[in-house]
């Protein structure tokens, strides 16, 4: 048996009187030590092994090199790495599979014609990739995954598991990160064999059960038809920048840039809304707006953080200005994301209204959320809230909300195609309903058609939404 020292130590050699040899992978198991490779952990972890198995093994000790053939399989540090044929090469922390190439990790699936492994980077490249996670089903010419990211470049991307998927996007790159986020690039939207929509940036959180895949269409009795589109741009790890698009007799939008630090986020948003000029109530509106927000930490058994705001408006041709400073308290339990029944949310909001017509009111509210989910096929939300305003507000729109109402919604899946929603807004103040909404939504196995009805401005709504199973 000939021991190495130094990058590597090889317990098993296939190798007879220092020359290259084969041997019967079920008989021989090379175990590769890589303690000296600086692959990360910390000094106390145990040493990661490099584990080589397949029908024929070659070693060679000139080049240090192992090629394994037949069923070849690799396993490091939780990952598995299956091929027709594998070279690894531990001097530089290489790994090269050939043939029906199949990469393990997690619930991670990559499959393959050839692979590139870097050991010392966890990082794999491979050449036409076609895999799935959470749910989510993508192929592309290029794949590269490492445990926080993969990206697909020039390929597809779908939720439906059928052979020939109901609908599929195809994207210039698409990169999926670990906490559910996924960013498309120049996409092509696919239903069945036709390309009905393109998008430039698409972005999709995998914790929200559906999201709008394609521009919406909504008719109200003021405004008429609209077209409402939102698209969003991650500049670096920390930081994203979203617009949302309105379209029609009523021609806006919303910009919005979030930036997260360790203690805070931080966020800007400019609002701009117009009228066509023979609306009979045309007017331009500007609603600058910049709050921060403190990371939440624990409380007892609670979350809890800290908001402050900052924002004005102006609006022609009224040509009133008006500027806003408040804070938030909220802090909430439970979490419906992470497999709990309930969530309860506490808010206390807090503001000052100054306008350039010297009018100034001051407003103090309370909000009580609670949302549950008795089974599988339920979801239930009930909300309490109170506003109390002092002055005078030449501006209809800060009166436009129920100072004290109880709201209740419920969204309830019927057999396994339907779903039927309904929320009520109930004015306290005055025993009256406010507002409702009746929602109907068809499910086509990874595709979701839903009407929405607005009952107070008797506007209807219709999206498509992207499911996941």
């Amino acid at each position: 048996m000939i021991r190495l020292t130094g990058i590597f130590k090889v317990i098993t050699v296939f190798c007879v009187a220092g020359m290259i040899c084969m041997v019967p992978g079920g008989i021989c198991i090379a175990d590769i030590d890589m303690a000296a490779m600086p692959i990360g952990g910390t000094s106390g972890d145990e040493t990661p092994l490099i584990k080589l198995e397949a029908d024929v093994i070659e070693y060679d000790p000139a080049r240090g090199t192992g090629q394994a053939r037949g069923n070849a399989l690799i396993t490091y540090a939780g990952n598995r790495l299956a091929a027709d044929s594998i070279l690894l090469e531990p001097l530089s922390g290489m790994v090269t599979a050939l043939g029906n190439v199949a990469l393990f990790s997690g619930d991670r699936i990559i499959r393959g014609s050839r692979v590139k492994y870097d050991i010392k980077a966890d990082r794999a490249v491979i050449e036409d990739g076609r895999g799935s996670v959470e749910d989510i089903y993508f192929s592309g010419k290029r794949v590269e995954a490492s445990r926080r990211l993969i990206s697909v470049l020039e390929g597809t991307f779908t939720t439906c598991s059928l052979p020939n998927p109901h609908y599929r996007l195809t994207t210039k790159r698409m990169d999926y990160y670990s906490n559910g986020d996924i960013l498309l690039r120049n996409i092509g939207v696919w239903i069945g064999r036709y390309r009905v929509f393109y998008l430039p940036q698409y972005r999709w959180n995998l914790h929200d059960k559906c999201t709008k895949a394609l521009p919406s269409v909504s008719y109200d009795t003021y405004y008429g038809w609209h077209l409402s589109t939102a698209y969003s741009q991650p500049l670096d790890e920390f930081t994203s920048v979203s617009a949302d698009l309105r379209i029609g007799n009523k021609i806006g939008g919303r910009l919005n840039i979030q930036r997260e630090e360790p203690a805070y986020n931080l966020e800007f948003s400019m609002e701009h809304n117009r009228t066509v000029p023979d609306h009979p109530d045309c007017r331009v509106s500007y609603a600058p707006n910049l709050s921060i927000h403190t990371k939440e930490f624990a409380l007892l058994k609670h979350r809890v953080g800290l908001g402050m705001e900052y924002g004005s408006i102006y609006e022609m041709p009224t040509d009133i200005r008006s500027y806003r400073a408040g804070m938030q308290f909220q802090a909430r339990s439970g979490d419906l994301i992470g497999g709990d029944r309930e969530s309860a949310e506490y808010r206390l909001n807090m503001r000052k209204h100054w306008y350039g017509t010297d009018d100034t009111y001051s407003s103090i509210g309370i909000t009580l959320d609670y949302a549950g989910k008795p089974d599988k096929h339920t979801d239930f939300a009930l909300s309490y809230g109170w506003n109390k305003i002092w002055g005078n507000t030449p501006f209809i729109s800060d009166r436009l909300s129920a100072p004290h109402r109880f709201e209740g919604a419920v969204n309830r899946d019927i057999g396994r195609a339907w779903n039927i929603g309904f929320k009520t807004i109930y004015d306290l103040s005055v025993g009256d309903i406010w507002d409702s909404e009746f929602s109907l939504g068809r499910y086509l196995h990874c595709i979701e058609l839903r009407a929405v009805w607005r009952q107070r401005t008797e506007a209807f709504e219709l999206e498509i939404n992207l499911l996941r199973k």
